[in-house]
């Protein structure tokens, strides 16, 4: 029996290896291939065993295995107050305990009474990927303007900084305003001619001053 376990442990190993790049799925075709409950666009474990092939001897005290075949994690709880916790295949992206083994190449402590309380958070915590600055709900450049479009240093929702990194070309901060970038064309305005406060008396053209 152990060396069946073993072999199903290499198997989903090679699973993963070909549907993981980092922490990202590779494979997606938008069906639930393992019918696990979760897409496979969304799925980082594809070829969920439910109910799974861990724990070896008995699930233990605060250890969590997919065991009776449900969404839910299976736990066996403490003597009076636990720690009051609850995990779903949703939670984990679509991965098992003894998935999650593999990919954080935990111990055999893990394989036979089930994945820790430290092993289930660490997976979940590894797996969440922040939102955009653009898309957070956060003023990440201080600028009172939150996300895209209210914040004009975002260029779409995917974008990663609110902050303007540089204007184009013919174009300055010259206000040091964030609100409205960069708002002044040097090429044309004859109090920033060429440059930011660069007043000129005559009219400016392509950033030159003609008197």
């Amino acid at each position: 029996m152990k060396k069946l376990t073993v072999l199903a442990a290499l198997i989903i190993a090679t699973m993963m290896f070909f549907c993981f790049d980092g922490l990202h799925q590779v494979s997606a075709n938008g069906v639930d291939a393992d019918a696990d409950g979760i897409l496979d666009t969304e799925d980082l474990c594809l070829g969920t065993a439910i109910p799974e092939g861990v724990p070896w001897v008995r699930l233990g005290t605060n250890r969590w295995a997919l065991v009776n075949g449900g969404i839910d994690f299976d736990t066996t709880s403490p003597r009076g107050k636990g720690p009051g916790l609850s995990f779903t295949i949703v939670d984990t992206a679509g991965c098992s305990c003894e998935q999650i083994i593999d990919a954080l190449g935990l111990g055999k402590g893990h394989s036979k009474f089930g994945c820790s309380i430290s092993a289930m958070e660490d997976w979940i915590a590894s797996i969440e990927v922040p939102l955009p600055e653009c898309s957070d709900g956060i003023d990440n450049d201080a600028d009172e303007a939150i996300d895209y479009p209210d914040d004009t240093g975002c260029d779409s929702p995917e974008d990663d900084n609110e902050a303007f990194e540089e204007c184009p070309p013919g174009f300055e901060d010259c206000d040091q305003a964030p609100q409205n970038g960069c708002e002044t064309n040097i090429f044309e305005d004859e109090l920033h001619c060429g440059e930011c406060n660069s007043p000129c008396g005559g009219n400016c053209v392509g950033g030159f001053c003609n008197l």
